[in-house]
């Protein structure tokens, strides 16, 4: 019997911690457990090399692209790369390639 109580305690520990946790917004939960906000929050993560590669990652959509701009919404921000000649090398639901002369890149949101 009492290990039948010890697990039932144990488990309403867990759901309770669990409650806690859920409270908690994700910012906060990357901090604390020291993940990254691309994982934990799906941020955009944006590697660039030189002024003439861009590699965007977690981006919902494409908003706008003309050859001077590239605008890509977030899960909670826009960001905006002006530049010329900007091409898309590389496309997929999540990550994408610009390539082009990079002037600006601008977050908004």
């Amino acid at each position: 019997m009492k290990k039948k109580k010890y697990r039932r305690e144990y488990c309403g520990e867990i759901k309770r911690a669990q409650k806690r946790l859920s409270s908690i917004p994700g910012e906060a939960l990357a901090r604390i457990f020291a993940y990254p906000e691309d994982v934990c929050c799906g941020a955009m993560r944006i590697t660039m090399i030189g002024r003439t590669q861009i590699w965007v990652e977690n981006y919902r959509s494409i908003v706008e692209y003309q050859e001077c701009i590239l605008m890509l919404k977030g899960k909670k921000d826009l960001l905006t790369i002006e530049g010329k000649h900007l091409t898309i090398e590389f496309y997929t639901g999540e990550d994408l390639l610009l390539r082009g002369l990079i002037l600006a890149v601008r977050y908004e949101g």
